[in-house]
């Protein structure tokens, strides 16, 4: 399929108010779910629920598995594709450009990290709030867990996460530092001590 034919394809599968509104709802709590899940969530009967999640995931906008290990017949789980939803055309290669330039700056070591944990802290302080920035977060004592983080697709780097700890100190505070990612999100360390302004040299 060349690139605008796909862009007619996700265009016409989106048309659809209610399929939008389910794909939506998936990125706001990407949980694995069963169309009988979805429909009630939808308020649509399940069958109805069923077609419109084969078409997002004939689009693949959605992925599905199957669950087994419970007595009957095994069910279907829909989650999130594997991808960021959006497309362009002429096609752009933002994320490509995105993980080239994370390799590049992961390749400078502790350098990198702090270049890249300063930018993020000055761009997170300029935006101020998360819900605009897009990540969704739980507060657990002094761990932050982003279990929907918006650099996900560019996160083959560990520079990655030191930029996303910066995003986050810029909008909460204090020193942030990344701990690594788990099955439920990234772990983040939140000291709530303002972190002290760097003395001019």
């Amino acid at each position: 399929m060349d690139a605008r034919s796909e862009v007619e394809a996700i265009v016409d599968v989106l048309a659809d108010p209610t399929r939008r509104g389910i794909l939506l709802a998936f990125h706001a709590d990407p949980r694995p779910k069963t169309a009988g899940e979805v429909a009630a969530e939808a308020g649509v009967h399940r069958t109805v629920a069923f077609a419109h999640l084969e078409r997002l995931v004939r689009a693949g906008l959605l992925a599905v598995e199957t669950r087994r290990g419970r007595p009957g017949r095994p069910a279907k789980l829909y989650r999130p594709g594997p991808g960021p939803v959006g497309f362009w055309y002429p096609p752009r290669r933002f994320l490509e450009l995105a993980r080239l330039l994370a390799e590049a700056l992961g390749g400078q070591g502790p350098a990198g990290e702090r270049a890249a944990h300063d930018a993020g802290r000055r761009w997170g302080a300029g935006v101020g709030d998360l819900e605009a920035i897009g990540d969704r977060l739980r507060r657990e004592g002094d761990r932050v867990l982003v279990t929907s983080c918006v650099f996900r697709e560019a996160c083959r780097e560990e520079v990655v996460c030191w930029l996303h700890a910066g995003v986050l100190e810029g909008v909460l505070g204090g020193a942030v530092r990344p701990l690594g990612r788990t099955e439920r999100g990234c772990l983040f360390r939140l000291d709530s001590t303002p972190r002290p302004e760097p003395v001019p040299a």
